[in-house]
């Protein structure tokens, strides 16, 4: 792909390739984001953390949280089908959201982006909850993604205490270990998700309140004509005690 755009900042290193209208930014040499403004699936990870939404009514999410927003991958997912009324997209590099709103088109009026840690804002927030949250907060170390929270279970309360009693936790976990660990640490969920993909390490669970029916699920992805977008990526359906 080709190179637009480079900054070096703070001892990291940000570029964005094109290949014709997909944009790709890298971070330290990791992908973090991917846009294509006709082709809003991405064949990646963002897809995994849409899915889960699939399995409620699509009028559902009327709040949306994102931690971990990077340059808006997901964002534009939201947007196409789930159109919610409100998305607070928070990353800790405003760099990231300097390339969201001037690469990758995120100029949505219902979407806030907001440059702060995100641990510590949703920690810190007492404002009317979220009907879903998306976690996806990685930093880079040696050009590999690693998941900042991964073993804290504090956390994870955190993020349940934001939530409607309804909500939707989405959490997107590095590999399998890291899996079992927030699987294991969430016992006011009992009905879980899981959602992989044969390229990727990544295990992405989905905690409901209430187990959510498949027929719900299939008539979604019939009406936004996603049958055969998602023929590649798997989903299990974990009860208590399953690992």
């Amino acid at each position: 792909m080709a190179l637009i755009w480079s900054k070096e900042c703070n001892g990291k290193s940000y570029e964005v390739r094109s290949a014709g209208l997909a944009r790709r930014l890298y971070t330290d040499g990791v992908l973090h984001s991917a846009y294509h403004p006709d082709k809003p699936l991405t064949g990646s990870i963002w897809d995994l953390l849409l899915l889960p939404a699939l399995f409620f009514p699509l009028e559902h999410f009327k709040r949306i949280l994102v931690l971990g927003a990077g340059a808006g991958s997901i964002l534009h997912l939201l947007n196409q089908y789930l159109n919610p009324q409100t998305i607070i997209a928070i990353d800790c590099d405003d760099i990231h959201l300097s390339v969201a709103k001037r690469f990758f088109a995120v100029r949505f009026k219902n979407v806030q982006l907001i440059h702060d840690d995100a641990i510590a804002w949703v920690q810190n927030y007492s404002g009317e909850p979220f009907d879903l949250i998306i976690e996806d907060l990685f930093v880079e170390e040696d050009g590999l993604p690693i998941r900042l929270m991964h073993d804290d279970v504090s956390w994870l309360d955190s993020m349940l205490n934001t939530l409607t009693e309804d909500g939707l936790l989405v959490i997107n976990n590095g590999d399998i270990s890291e899996a079992r660990f927030t699987r294991a640490h969430l016992p006011r969920r009992k009905k879980i998700r899981q959602f992989s993909m044969p390229m990727l390490q990544n295990r992405v669970l989905a905690f409901p309140a209430e187990e959510k029916q498949n027929l719900q699920f299939q008539k979604n992805i019939c009406e936004l004509r996603l049958s055969n977008n998602i023929k590649q990526y798997t989903c299990r359906l974990l009860k208590t005690n399953s690992w």
